[in-house]
């Protein structure tokens, strides 16, 4: 069989418009789109997106206590964590995360009413970039701490 014709799941496919596996996420329907229908495909990726994040946050978050921990930068008896912080942050970080999450249908629908474009483009773009920025806030503890880490540990000895 031709390779060419076989459809690869890691695009999206040619019939019908029909997402891949990689843009599942940040899909969005040609033509025009009502409200309720713009609410229903933000609130039909809450889940994904909340994977994504937190898939992220939750190894970075080891990755920080690591390099923390063995950057030899706290003093005896200082924490890695605020014990107060860390027990919020189970009920504190999924709320912050959904309420960002949440903004994005809310531009959606403050851009689909300035610009009158009933078009479905501002939603895949704001899933793009609301995701982008969740990620890279995840990661920025443990991409500091790591670089400061190196410094430490590596360069300095």
């Amino acid at each position: 069989m031709d390779p060419a014709v076989i459809p690869s799941p890691w695009r999206r496919s040619g019939e019908g418009g029909e997402p891949g596996r990689t843009d599942e996420l940040f899909w969005t329907p040609a033509g025009a789109a009502s409200t309720g229908e713009v609410i229903a495909w933000w609130e039909a990726r809450r889940w994904p997106y909340n994977r994504l994040v937190f898939g992220v946050a939750i190894p970075s978050f080891c990755l920080y206590l690591f390099f923390v921990l063995s950057s030899r930068h706290l003093a005896p008896g200082d924490d890695a964590v605020e014990p107060l912080g860390l027990l919020a942050a189970p009920v504190v970080v999924p709320v912050l995360v959904n309420v960002g999450y949440s903004l994005g249908a809310g531009a959606e629908l403050l851009w689909r009413a300035v610009s009158r474009d009933r078009s479905r483009r501002a939603g895949g773009v704001l899933m793009r970039l609301g995701a982008c920025a969740s990620v890279f806030l995840a990661l920025l503890p443990s991409a500091l701490w790591g670089v400061l880490w190196l410094w430490r540990v590596v360069v300095i000895g």
